[in-house]
C-alpha cells in the first residue's frame, strides 16, 4: 500500500506533544526514563497539552486511542493523498470522530481494528504496539527487519513490529519481549518519535533506475525524483541534488522539493536525486547496478569492477556528465541548470564544478567538511601562505586530491591542475553555511589535511570563499557567493528549506 508520508513527520504528530519544555509538566519527574525524548518532542510545538484546563500537564502514561489518533493526524495533515476506496465504519456513524476516521482509513495507514472484515474501528480502544507498528511501517517503509522477539507469535503484525524494531525507531519492552498487545502512551510514542529521521512535509519520491552507457555497455543507476529524464515537454528546470554520506537519495528529493513548493516554484522543475550505491548496498540490487567504494563516490573515483564484476567503470563526475547531457537531449524546453548538494554531496559538488566540463548552469554547495584548494595556499591564522617542508611531513597528504590538487588520480590528470584553475574561476557558484554548524560530529572530517582548512565547516567554508578573493581577486565574487543562514546547524532539509536555501535554489 503506497502512502505518501514522509520520515518522521507522521510519527510527531501522532503525539500528543505541547508547546514547551518539561520544566513545565507537573507529571514528569526529572527521573522519567523518557523525559529526553518527550522534551525533544515537545520542543518540535506539534499539538496540545493533554489537560485543556490546567494545562500543565503531559499525561504521559495516558493510553493514545485509536480515535484520537485519527484527529490529531486530520488536523496536523490534511493534504495527505488519499487512496480512493469507499470507507466506512458501524461504530463511527454520529461519532464526532467520524470524518477524521474515514479520512485516516482512505490514507491507507490504519484498519478496522478487525484486520478480516476492516469493522469496526473500536475507536475509544487504545492504539496497541502492534498497531503502531503497522501504521509506522506502512508509513516509513522500513525494508529490514528481523528483531528476535520470543513474544511475537502468530500476531497479525508480527513482521511489521520486527521491521520497525530493526529500524532502530522503537525498541521491545524488554530485551526479548515487544509487547504488542501494550497500549501506547504519549511518552512511548515519544521515544519511537525522537529516533525517527529528520522528517519534511513532503512525500518521499520512488526509486527509479537510469542507464548508464560506455563503449555502447550499459549499466543502471538508481535515482529518486519527482519524473523521468527521457522525456519532458513541461520541464523548464533541472535541480540534480546530491545525497549525504548516508546515501539517502529520497530523502534529498523530498526535501527540495518541499523548498520549491514552499517557493511557489514547483512548475516545470524535474528533481534528479542520483543514488551512489556502494559495496555494502548492493545485497539485493540489480546484478548490472553501478557501485563504487564507500568513499570514492564523493571524490569523483571510478566506479568498482571487482569483486561484483562489472564490464567497465565511470568516474561518478561522468555519471552527472551524462545525466546533464541526457536532459539537453530530451528536455526541449530546458533553460536553467543546477547542480545541489549538502554535506558529503557538498563535497561533492566543490569538486565536480572544479573539474567538469559540463554546461551546468549553477550550482549549491552547503556544509561540506572540506574543499578543494586550487593551490599550496592555506590559511595560518593570520594570511593564506604556501605550505612548508613542515606542513608536508606533519600531515603528507594536506594538499593531494581531494583537498587539494597535486597527485591527481588518472581520470583528472588529463585535465590538470591549472584548467581546473581556470574552470572553477567561470562557475556560478553559491556556497550556503549554516551558522550554528559547528561541531565536529561522528560525520566530520577531523582528519590533518581537513583541519588545515579550518577547525569547524562554519570556519572553512569562510575561509574557503575568502581563499577564493585572494586567488582570483575580488571580481570572483560576483559568481562565487556565500550566504549565511542563521538558526541552522548540519541539516539538509533546513538549509535547503530556509529562505535563504530557497533563494539559493530558487532565486525567491
Amino acid at each position: 500500500m503506497v502512502v505518501f508520508l514522509v520520515k518522521g513527520l507522521l510519527v510527531v504528530l501522532l503525539m500528543l506533544a505541547v508547546m514547551f519544555s518539561t520544566e513545565s509538566f507537573t507529571d514528569v519527574a526529572d527521573d522519567n526514563f523518557h523525559q529526553a525524548d518527550i522534551g525533544w518532542l515537545t520542543s518540535e510545538g506539534w499539538t496540545r497539552r493533554c489537560d485543556p484546563r490546567a494545562n500543565d500537564r503531559f499525561c504521559h502514561d495516558e493510553a493514545l486511542s485509536r480515535g484520537r489518533t485519527a484527529s490529531f493526524l486530520s488536523n496536523s495533515l490534511p493534504d495527505l493523498p488519499i487512496v480512493a476506496k469507499d470507507v466506512g465504519f458501524r461504530d463511527a456513524t454520529d461519532s464526532v470522530r467520524e470524518s477524521d476516521i474515514v479520512w485516516l482509513a482512505n490514507s491507507g495507514l490504519i484498519e478496522g481494528c478487525d484486520p478480516t472484515t476492516n469493522d469496526p474501528f473500536c475507536s475509544d480502544r487504545p492504539l496497541t504496539r502492534e498497531e503502531e507498528a503497522a501504521l509506522l511501517v506502512r508509513a516509513l517503509g522500513p525494508e529490514v527487519g528481523t528483531a528476535g522477539f520470543d513474544d511475537l507469535g502468530e500476531y497479525t503484525f508480527a513482521s511489521e513490529t520486527a521491521r520497525l524494531a530493526e529500524s532502530g525507531i522503537t525498541n521491545g519492552c524488554d530485551p526479548l519481549k515487544s509487547c504488542p498487545d501494550a497500549p501506547m502512551t504519549n511518552a512511548r510514542m515519544a521515544s519511537s518519535s525522537s529516533n525517527v529521521p529528520e522528517a519534511t512535509s513532503s512525500a518521499v519520491p520512488g526509486l527509479r533506475t537510469l542507464t548508464i552507457t560506455v563503449e555502447s555497455s550499459s549499466l543502471t543507476l538508481p535515482y529518486c525524483g519527482n519524473g523521468s529524464l527521457s522525456t519532458g515537454p513541461a520541464v523548464t528546470r533541472l535541480l540534480i541534488v546530491i545525497h549525504g554520506n548516508k546515501r539517502n537519495a529520497c530523502e534529498y528529493a523530498s526535501y527540495v522539493l518541499e523548498a520549491a513548493s514552499l517557493a511557489n516554484s514547483s512548475d516545470g522543475l524535474l528533481v534528479v536525486a542520483p543514488l551512489f550505491i556502494t559495496e555494502k548496498d548492493l545485497e539485493g540490487n540489480a546484478d548490472n547496478v553501478i557501485y563504487w567504494s564507500e568513499n570514492g563516490w564523493k571524490t569523483g573515483a571510478l566506479s568498482l569492477d571487482e569483486p561484483d564484476g562489472r564490464p567497465w567503470v565511470i568516474s561518478s563526475f561522468e555519471v552527472i556528465d551524462q545525466i546533464v547531457a541526457l536532459a539537453r537531449q530530451s528536455l526541449p524546453a530546458l533553460d536553467d541548470t543546477l547542480l545541489v548538494g549538502h554535506s558529503a554531496g557538498g563535497q561533492f559538488t566543490n569538486r565536480y564544478a572544479a573539474t567538469t566540463l559540463s554546461d551546468l548552469d549553477r550550482f549549491v554547495v552547503a556544509n561540506p567538511s572540506s574543499y578543494v584548494y586550487l593551490d599550496d595556499r592555506r590559511w595560518d591564522g593570520m594570511e593564506f601562505r604556501s605550505l612548508t617542508t613542515d606542513d608536508f611531513e606533519e600531515c603528507p597528504n594536506v594538499d593531494e586530491w581531494k583537498y587539494g590538487l597535486t597527485d591527481l588520480p588518472d581520470f583528472l590528470r588529463e585535465i590538470g591542475a591549472d584548467q581546473i584553475k581556470d574552470r572553477y574561476r567561470n562557475r556560478r557558484v553559491t556556497y550556503l553555511l549554516g551558522e550554528q554548524d559547528t561541531d565536529r560530529n561522528s560525520s566530520f572530517d577531523s582528519s590533518c589535511a581537513a583541519d588545515a582548512q579550518g577547525v569547524t565547516r562554519l570556519e572553512r567554508g569562510l575561509l574557503y570563499h575568502q581563499y577564493l578573493g585572494e586567488l582570483y581577486g575580488s571580481d570572483v565574487y560576483a559568481s562565487h557567493t556565500l550566504t549565511l543562514v542563521p538558526n541552522i546547524g548540519h541539516s539538509g532539509r533546513k538549509m535547503f528549506q530556509s529562505p535563504d536555501g530557497r533563494a539559493a535554489l530558487f532565486g525567491e
